[in-house]
């Protein structure tokens, strides 16, 4: 099933507009328009985050519910829309956080496109986005 944000993504590839003006972008937005469209693409209806304004999110499933990949995906494109920006993660032990939220397959650095990645310190867990370079988008082209 499609939700409204894929087929608001079907809808600008298919506008000639939207595609000239995506066709200009800096490598690096292209990446990251391309990184996000094709994980809505994929993912499924209970992994793409509410559309009102939230400040707090429960995501509670079971094993292989895509919880990992669902918070990798929402916190880069939160990370990378918002330059200057310092974002939190969690886990149980300090080795959840590195072999899962960060290295595993579903990780941070395993679904961030790695042209967004400026540096990553792997003793501290920490990730410093390369900064958008182009704020002027075309309103289809909204984060």
């Amino acid at each position: 099933m499609q939700t409204q944000e894929l087929d608001d993504v079907i809808e600008i590839l298919t506008n000639p507009e939207v595609k000239a003006h995506f066709a200009v972008l800096p490598p690096q937005e292209q990446l990251a328009y391309a990184a996000r469209i094709k994980w809505l693409s994929i993912a499924h209806t209970h992994q793409i985050p509410a559309s009102w304004d939230w400040s707090i999110a429960l995501v509670l499933g079971g094993r292989g519910a895509g919880k990992t990949r669902l918070a990798a995906e929402w916190l880069w494109w939160q990370a990378w829309t918002r330059p200057k920006t310092r974002w939190l993660v969690g886990a149980p032990t300090h080795s959840d956080l590195k072999d899962v939220c960060f290295m595993g397959d579903s990780g941070l650095i395993n679904v961030m496109p790695q042209i967004l990645i400026k540096k990553h310190l792997k003793d501290d867990n920490e990730i410093t986005p390369n900064q958008r370079i182009h704020h002027q988008r075309h309103p289809c082209l909204r984060a």
